[in-house]
This record gives C-alpha cells, structure tokens and sequence, in this order.
C-alpha cells in the first residue's frame, strides 16, 4: 500500500511538473530565437546604414571602411557580416571563406532583393558543418534599391542556452521528485503504519488473542476511526467468547450435583417401596424444577453478558410503579406493605427489561427477609447526571464483606433455605446494570436491613428533571395491616 500510494504520489507531481515545465521550455526557446533575431535585425539595420555610402559610391576608400567596420563586428560577436549590391554581388566580407562572389541564389538574399524587407532564415551549412541563422537587411537610398547587408550566426550558442535551460527545468523537476518521494514516502508510511498495526491486530484476534488492540492514536482520521470499530469489535467477540466460556464452565459446574441427585433418585426408585414412590416423584419434581430454574438463569446471565449495550430512555417512575402494582398480591400475601413515597418522571437510558428485572430482583429478595407486618421502602432520587433507585427492607440485613459477595454467581446467603434459589440473579442484575451504564449496590439501610440500589444514567440533564409531586404516591398495604 505504501508503494501504491508513493507511485502516486510521484505520478501526479511528474504530470504536473510535464505540464508547468514544457510551456515554459518551448516559451523560452522561442523568446531567445526571437531576442536573437531581433539583436542581429538590429544590427544589420546599423551596418546597412554605414553600407549606404559604399554602396552608391563604391570607391576604394568608402568599400576599405566598410571592410574595416564588418570585420571587427564580426570578430566580437563571432558573426559573419555579407554586404552585397542590388544585383547580389559581395561588396564586402567580415571574413574571405567563401570565396564566391555571387550571392544571388542565396534564399535570403533573393528574398530581400526582392521585397526590400528583413528577411530571416535558418539553415545548416555542409562546409562549417553548423546550422546558421541569417538575417539579412535591405540597403536603399529613398527608392532606389543599393543592395543587402547579411549577418550569419552560428546556432550553437542559442541552442547552448536553450539545452542549458532544459537541462535546468529537468534538474529542478528532478529535485522536486526527490522532495515530493521523501515526503510522499513519510506521509505514506503514516497512513499505512497505523493501518498495518490495525492488519495485525486482526491478525493476532484471528490466532486467538481476544486482548489483540489496535492503537487509536496515530494514522488519519479515517483510520482512527477504523482502529476504534475494530476495537469495538474485539471487545464485543472477547465479551460473547467469555461469556460462552463462563456459561460453559458454571453450567458444568452447577449442574453436576442436580444431575448426580437426579441419576442416584432415579436408580433408588427402582427399589423403593410402594408406599415410598409418591415421596420419591415429589423430590424428583423439586430437583428438576430446581435444574430448570439453575438453567434458566445461567442462560439470562449468558444473554445479559453477550448482549451489546443497546439503551432506550424510559421513564424510571413508571416503571417502579407498575412494578410495584405486580408485587402488590404477593405482598398482601406476606402481610408486607410496600411503600414508594417519591417517584418523580425521571428518564433514564437502560437497556431493554433491565429494569423490570432488576426490580422483581429487588423485591423479591426484601419480601423474603421482611417479616410479616413490615414494609419495604421504594424511593428513587435524581442527582447529577444519574437517578437512583433504593429498595429498603427491613430484614437482618448482611455484613460488609457478604454485601460485595452478594453479587457474585452463585453465591448465597449464609442460612439460606438449601434449594431455594440459583445464587444468580443478583449477577444477573449487576451486568444488566452496567450494561445500562449504570451499576448496583447493597448497602447498609438504616433500618438495619438491605438497601439495594439501582443506579442509571439520566436521558435529560438533572436540572431539567420535575420535582415530585406530579405523580400520585404508591402506598400498598399487605393484609395485616390494612
């Protein structure tokens, strides 16, 4: 990929630089044949105005001067000065290498000749074995035609400056190629490095290694934002594969014991009495409602585990509410009065069920510990960017240490009825809670019982949330009390 985009790189500065530099080239070609010419045009105009008098008097003296004058033209400027008369006849010479009188047949000279007008021409020349620039100059007087001045300049020295100045723009397009592939090289190595880091990251959670990151720091934006998909990603794979794994290792764990207790019943019932079977089908019975209860919640904290984080906004009291009215027969039942004093419309972001369930959680556990005749306290409290739910019984409550453990799978209470219960459903709750963006609790209640607490992130900030009073207490009184 580097070398991918390195070429291209290159490919584009080298198209620009073909366009920007042979412009300038060919425009600079042309600027120095035209200053060339223009210099020698004038020049010749200057010598033919000297010729004037040797061409209509051509006597010996007036023809020596001329001689005189084209020669030291021509040795200072390298050039070869002609002048010839109305019929192309030489009249003078800056140099005698060309022993030939008549000039007549030159194309230059034949074009002057005849339109009295500059004339220029370029062609190469056997005998010097050089291409030459002429220019040549009519020489009158009013209307009267007295001959031409020609100047020939070797092409070389204009050549020389036009290669030169290519030989320039291909160094110079050649120093900016080098810039533009160092440069180009460093950019593209940091666009492909965090894009390699993110390949081998992959790499790596392919061969297994579900801690495998990708760096999130460095590269472009786009890549950035790559590199954060992917580690969304193994994040979520190293959740789903750990809660598979957990889910595989509790499941062969717990579900041991009720199978052997299952097998041993089953083999005992082959020999028991008559008398004994009815008792032996009740405990069979209360085994598998048992096992069924143990996988029922090995599969919800598996579902609870596995799930992503997908939240809606609900409004808090209303779901204590209607919570709270499910509760309400089995309350009555217990002798227990279930209380909610404040439950103000609070919306909350929670993922789906997580509150119901947390609640039933809640509830069930404070009627199991609270005698008949008490009450169990709901109130919810919005603080900061959070609201939180207490749940306050009035049972024996836990020490400290058996609080943090509470939460924990398959733990139970000390002196909890054996059977009863999967020791998961406050674990259930914690990862339901923290998959809200919350979390919760069993703290200390000042009634010496449990207060379990559930904690969520607000929908709205909290100084927009209503004050209580808007909703109608919720006051349910188990029988002994009503």
């Amino acid at each position: 990929m580097s070398r991918r985009l390195l070429v291209s790189y290159l490919t584009i500065t080298a198209f620009v630089l073909l366009l920007l530099e042979i412009p300038l080239g060919v425009n600079f070609q042309r600027s120095e044949r035209a200053q060339l010419v223009s210099a020698l045009e004038r020049d010749a105009r200057a010598i033919a105005s000297f010729a004037e008098e040797a061409l209509d008097a051509p006597t010996p003296a007036h023809i020596a001067r001329l001689q005189s004058t084209i020669k030291q033209y021509g040795s200072d400027y390298t050039a070869r000065v002609l002048v010839v008369d109305a019929h192309g006849t030489k009249v003078a010479d800056s140099t005698t290498t060309d022993p030939s009188t008549d000039f007549s047949n030159r194309p230059e000279i034949q074009g002057v000749l005849r339109t009295a007008s500059p004339v220029t021409t370029e062609r190469h020349s056997n005998d010097l074995g050089q291409t030459l620039l002429f220019v040549a100059v009519p020489v009158a007087a009013g209307d009267r035609m007295l001959g031409a001045v020609r100047i020939s300049y070797p092409s070389t020295n204009l050549e020389h400056r036009v290669r030169n100045n290519w030989l320039a723009l291909g160094l110079l397009s050649a120093v900016v190629l080098g810039a533009v592939g160092i440069v180009g090289s460093v950019l593209a190595r940091s666009v492909t490095r965090p894009v390699r880091a993110v390949e081998r990251a992959a790499g790596a959670l392919a061969a297994g290694d579900l801690a495998a990151r990708a760096a999130t720091d460095s590269g472009p934006p786009e890549v950035r934002r790559l590199a954060r998909e992917f580690n969304d990603m193994a994040s979520r794979l190293e959740t789903l594969i750990g809660a598979q794994r957990a889910f595989v290792a509790d499941a062969s764990h717990e579900l041991r014991t009720p199978l052997t207790a299952l097998r041993l019943r089953l083999e005992n019932l082959e020999f028991a009495d008559a008398a004994d079977v009815p008792r032996e089908a009740e405990a069979l019975s209360a085994e598998i409602a048992r096992l069924g209860r143990l996988v029922e919640g090995l599969l919800a904290l598996a579902r609870a585990e596995g799930q992503r984080p997908e939240r809606e906004s609900v409004d808090l009291g209303d779901e204590i509410a209607a919570r709270i009215e499910a509760w309400a027969a089995l309350a009555d039942e217990h002798h227990v009065s279930i209380v909610a004093s404040s439950l103000p419309r609070v919306q909350v972001l929670a993922v789906r069920g997580a509150i119901a369930q947390t609640l039933d959680n809640f509830l069930a556990n404070a009627l199991e510990v609270t005698a008949s005749g008490g009450t169990i306290d709901v109130a919810l409290v919005a603080d900061g960017d959070f609201a939180t739910v207490h749940v306050v019984d009035e049972g024996p409550g836990l020490p400290e240490a058996d609080r943090l453990r509470a939460f924990d799978r398959f733990w139970r209470a000390p002196g909890a009825t054996p059977g009863k219960g999967s020791g998961l459903g406050l674990a259930i709750v914690r990862q339901l809670a923290e998959a809200s963006g919350g979390g919760a609790a069993l703290l200390e209640a000042h009634t010496g019982g449990i207060d379990a607490t559930l904690r969520l992130p607000l929908d709205i900030p909290a100084n927009q949330v209503p004050q209580p009073d808007d909703r109608p207490n919720v006051d349910i009184h188990g029988g002994s009390r009503s």
